[in-house]
């Protein structure tokens, strides 16, 4: 089969268009990936913990 040049221009610019969108997305995905890992709190103590930290705090007596 084949194919003329206006043909193997038309493939050329369909191949580039694909390749583009696929580096474009592939760098939006990272971007947009650190924005959430970024936005992140940190994370909290174990319950074990915080409930052993108010205990403590509860059993203090009042400071006057």
């Amino acid at each position: 089969m084949q194919f003329g040049r206006n043909n193997r221009k038309a493939l050329a610019l369909i191949a580039l268009v694909f390749v583009l969108g696929v580096a474009i997305g592939a760098v939006g995905h990272s971007v947009a990936d650190r924005r959430v890992l970024g936005a992140r709190t940190q994370p909290q103590p174990a319950a074990f913990f915080a409930t052993a930290a108010k205990s403590a705090a509860s059993d203090r007596p009042p400071d006057h």
